[in-house]
């Protein structure tokens, strides 16, 4: 390969291929034996480079291009087993950092090491990768049906509560015409018609006593809202913090050169709690505190564009599935936490 001398080449090729033949051995548990790979494309078939080493992790071999090659900018990696099947040899992978179309230029790196492997993504993260953008699309349309259903209730309650003040308005108009007629009775069934009238008075209160039970949950859920948006942002730094750790266990033996990339590339998961701040926590906050509904409104306003700037750019970041499919045996489960937070808090705000 041009992207190596003719010396790292040769040395190269050799490592592929004691690699390749451990992939198809089986495990001590009866399992596929897997080896990491690492792959950079060049400008053709000879300019490719493809390591694939049965010692070292898929993260390190990347390090190493990155670290030997500047130039390259676009990487990916993971892991590989061989299977063979009548005489033809196939290299099954799975990505750990993902890179569209790799499949193709690696089967021709593999070609100009006179290597004759079809190379192939596993079918099994493929459907993962169906399955889990299924879920996110049902997660979606149930927020979007709850909070539909929020806003038709509160549209109903509205509804009542106007037909209620009506009624209390020709209630008060009926009561102003036997005030009238009656004008001229004795005072003494004046002041009788004045305590039944007061008497009658919370009766008439009552509906819409009744009419603001659902406005004071809304209030106290609102009320709870925000310490729910902190907490969610507690338990994904914690499973962030959980598998960066992972990662430096790792690798902690591997050179200085290499845990310096790691955590610039672990730096990087920060972004997703900077992105995800407390800024929507203190719009509920400010929602649940105003003083008045119109107050109220404008904040509610400002949290559901913030609720939906961070929908859409969970669906977006390619970091955060990184980070739930690691390989690390961490399970941090970052974009269903947040998904389940996000429909809690549209069904509040509604």
């Amino acid at each position: 390969m041009v992207g190596m001398d003719a010396k790292q080449a040769k040395a190269n090729v050799a490592t592929v291929k004691t690699a390749l033949r451990k992939a198809m051995m089986k495990t001590s548990d009866g399992k596929t034996a897997r080896v990491g790979f690492a792959f950079a494309p060049g400008k053709d078939k000879k300019d490719h480079i493809l390591v694939i080493d049965p010692r070292k992790k898929a993260l390190a071999l990347m390090a190493e291009i990155k670290k030997k090659h500047a130039d390259r900018k676009m990487l990916c990696c993971g892991t590989a087993t061989v299977a063979k099947d009548g005489g033809k040899f196939t290299l099954s992978i799975r990505y750990v950092k993902k890179l569209a179309g790799a499949e193709r230029k690696m089967q021709e790196a593999m070609r100009a090491m006179s290597l004759n492997y079809l190379v192939k993504l596993e079918k099994e993260e493929e459907d993962e990768d169906i399955s889990e953008a299924d879920a996110q699309v049902e997660v979606l349309e149930a927020v979007e049906e709850a909070v539909e259903a929020l806003e038709n209730a509160r549209g109903e309650q509205e509804g009542d509560a106007a037909e209620d003040e009506d009624a209390g308005a020709e209630t008060q108009a009926e009561g102003g015409e036997d005030e009238q007629e009656e004008e001229e009775d004795e005072q003494e069934e004046d002041e009788d018609e004045d305590e039944e009238a007061e008497e009658e008075e919370p009766a008439a209160a009552s509906p819409q006593g009744t009419a603001g039970a659902p406005a004071s949950a809304k209030l106290a859920a609102l009320k709870q809202a925000p310490q729910v948006w902190h907490q969610t942002r507690h338990v994904m730094s914690a499973n962030i913090d959980k598998l960066q750790a992972a990662i430096k266990s790792e690798y902690a033996n591997e050179s200085p050169e290499l845990l310096s990339e790691l955590d610039k590339s672990m730096g990087q998961m920060q972004r997703i709690l900077d992105k995800l701040d407390h800024k929507l926590a203190e719009s509920m906050e400010k929602a649940h505190q105003a003083d008045d509904e119109a107050e109220r409104k404008q904040h509610l306003q400002t949290a559901k564009a913030l609720l939906a700037e961070h929908i859409k750019y969970v669906q977006s970041e390619p970091l955060i599935a990184h980070i739930d499919a690691n390989p690390f045996g961490v399970q941090a489960n970052i974009k269903k936490t947040l998904m389940a937070s996000f429909a809690h808090l549209a069904k509040t705000i509604s």
